[in-house]
């Protein structure tokens, strides 16, 4: 390693990485998380989403734009992965507090584009009294909102996921998908950085909730023209 002031890391292993944050620490250098923490390590400070929070927040829109009945599916690309179980437990938690809702099952769609469409596509099929799809990532909501646009479902079928990307934002547009969460990239980055900054000027520093943002067909302009 060369010489570095501080590392902004984000963790999206925690196992493999807390042996390596510890070491980066013990050589004096200051450490922090950003986007996915790593509690488990020795890192100073977290900047980024509280993921529980954020599955709750996801959990409310899906409860409101359902009208607080239906039956819910949640999909997300790595279920086993530490963010998506944060994620979903704030995401049941928010539907649990519905008595009209009803989470049918826990889809894990894996990381390929096509395999994520057929997953979705497949439970949708064998499953048509699905009312909801709550996506808990970037990937797994445009493949939802697809299949809504390719069904012409919008009216049955309600999708709520996270980030913006150029096919969940124009889907989002087109009313295909009814909410996305945005995790706020740029704003973790510069969080991040200026975390270690603020250490290395010798000052105490604590996590930092990087906050939702949530966008609907009211509001999605603002990214759209960015």
């Amino acid at each position: 390693m060369g010489k570095m002031d501080g590392l902004a890391i984000s963790s999206v292993s925690t196992d493999a990485l807390a042996p390596l944050i510890d070491k980066v620490i013990a050589a004096g250098i200051p450490v922090v998380t950003f986007n996915t923490d790593n509690p488990e390590s020795k890192r100073l400070a977290f900047a980024g989403q509280d993921l529980v929070q954020s599955g709750r927040e996801a959990g409310k829109l899906m409860a409101k734009v359902l009208g607080g009945k239906g039956k819910v599916m949640i999909t997300t690309i790595d279920a086993a992965a530490q963010w998506s179980l944060d994620r979903e437990k704030g995401a049941r938690e928010a539907l649990k507090a519905e008595p009209g809702l009803e989470v049918v099952s826990t889809l894990n769609t894996g990381t390929d584009p096509q395999k994520i469409y057929s997953a979705i596509e497949n439970a949708m099929l064998a499953n048509p009294s699905i009312s909801g799809v709550l996506s808990l990532e970037c990937c797994s909501t445009p493949a939802a909102g697809t299949w809504v646009e390719r069904n012409k479902a919008a009216d049955k079928v309600k999708v709520v996921g996270f980030d913006l990307l150029d096919q969940t934002v124009q889907l989002v547009q087109s009313g295909d998908v009814q909410a996305t969460i945005d995790q706020a990239p740029e704003k973790q980055g510069f969080a991040a950085v200026d975390l270690l900054v603020q250490f290395l000027k010798g000052q105490t520093i604590e996590n930092l909730d990087t906050g939702v943002g949530v966008y609907t067909k009211e509001n999605i302009a603002e990214v759209a023209k960015k």
